[in-house]
């Protein structure tokens, strides 16, 4: 497909918009070819968890894990490549960086865990930004 071919290259670039209303967490992401953004895959998620959890940086985060799911099946037929993400959480990106000592108490912890998790998956540069 034409998202492997930029996969390969190295333009895929990925987009996350987090939303918070009404105690619920809504997002949206999208993977595209940078030098061709109609080359593209996208979806909408609901933040996981309770009431009491919600906030944005967990919806941030939810759609993260959306682009990450994608980029793991991605990996299959390109095992080496790359992704910028971008976000406008400076609280989720924290948590994403490898040097930040994430615990179980840290807020969002399933969510920032299991992101972690799937990109280590992958043989992938992952940037976010």
């Amino acid at each position: 497909s034409a998202l492997i071919t930029a996969c390969e290259e190295g333009r895929l670039i990925g987009v996350t918009d987090g939303y918070f209303k009404d105690n619920r967490g809504t997002a949206q992401w999208v993977i595209c070819d940078e030098s061709d953004p109609t080359i593209k895959i996208s979806g909408n998620v609901l933040s996981p968890g309770e009431e009491t959890q919600q906030q944005s940086t967990r919806a941030e985060l939810s759609a993260i894990y959306g682009i990450a799911t994608v980029i793991t099946i991605f990996a299959r037929d390109c095992p080496k490549g790359q992704i910028r993400v971008r976000l406008d959480s400076k609280e989720a990106i924290q948590k994403l960086d490898p040097d930040f000592h994430l615990t179980a108490e840290t807020p969002d912890y399933d969510l920032a865990h299991s992101i972690r998790r799937l990109m280590k998956e992958t043989d992938w540069e992952w940037k976010i930004k």
